[in-house]
């Protein structure tokens, strides 16, 4: 095993990677830091737009200022509509950005097919992403309208919505980006 992985990986690729990571997640974190904004606004638009849909709610918009995108929901109570604000800062969701496409271009040398393999990589995340904000914006949602009596009170909904949530936030902060790098270079290395 050990000869088989020395006759893959050789000194020179391994520094060559490890420069390749540590100069692109620099460069990258700079450039994340100026677009985490606009990004979150999308993930944020195509997110709301499907929880609304699931929810049966209406979207009346969403704004964003800087890190921070606010997603307003309203639903017909009665005669007037009740509009509920959901606020979510982008960086709790995409700050593994950088970190993966960093890792991923250091894996350069080593893949094949690298077209489909980096958008693979880039649709895994994105569809994590949405999963995230998808839970989040479910369970604030669902949270304030059981409190103003527009949704019957349903606390087995309620926590799994909490727990589905929770799972994607802690997955987010510790092992999906290298879930996502590892599923790649298992899938296409050379």
């Amino acid at each position: 095993m050990r000869k088989a992985l020395k006759q893959i990986i050789t000194k020179p690729q391994v520094l060559k990677a490890l420069l390749t990571f540590f100069a692109a997640y620099i460069v990258l974190t700079i450039i994340w830091m100026q677009v985490a904004g606009i990004y979150g606004y999308g993930i944020e638009f195509i997110a709301s737009e499907f929880v609304a849909a699931a929810k049966g709610v209406r979207l009346d918009g969403i704004v964003r200022e800087k890190d921070i995108v606010t997603a307003t929901f309203c639903s017909l109570k009665e005669t007037e509509y009740v509009c509920v604000d959901i606020l979510t800062k982008a960086s709790a969701f995409s700050t593994n950005v950088p970190l993966v496409l960093s890792m991923l271009g250091a894996l350069f040398p080593f893949l094949r097919n690298r077209k489909r393999a980096y958008a693979e990589a880039l649709l895994i995340l994105v569809l994590f992403h949405l999963l995230h904000v998808s839970l989040l914006e479910t369970w604030r949602l669902t949270s304030e309208f059981t409190g103003q009596g527009i949704e019957a009170a349903n606390k087995v909904r309620l926590s799994a919505y909490y727990f589905f949530w929770g799972v994607v936030e802690h997955a987010s902060m510790s092992f999906v980006p290298f879930l996502i790098v590892t599923y790649i270079f298992v899938r296409f290395r050379k």
